[in-house]
């Protein structure tokens, strides 16, 4: 599926110097997966000695990332 990124997302990744493809990477191979109650989905991967945590929702048709930590 295509991921795409929240306006928030997009805005927080850049502030915290991420790269869309590091984002991606943790989304399609986390070392640490969970699913909220909710359907939000958690996924949290250390990237170039870095642990980043992706919140994000799987909709019919894509991937929309909700925010990165």
């Amino acid at each position: 599926k295509p991921i795409k990124f929240s306006f928030h997302a997009d805005n927080i990744r850049k502030q915290r110097g991420m790269s869309k493809s590091q984002v991606i990477l943790v989304v399609k191979s986390p070392e640490y997966f969970k699913t909220m109650s909710d359907g939000r989905k958690i996924a949290v991967k250390t990237v170039q000695n870095r642990e980043i945590t992706v919140i994000y929702r799987e909709e019919e048709k894509y991937i929309k990332i909700i925010t990165v930590i």
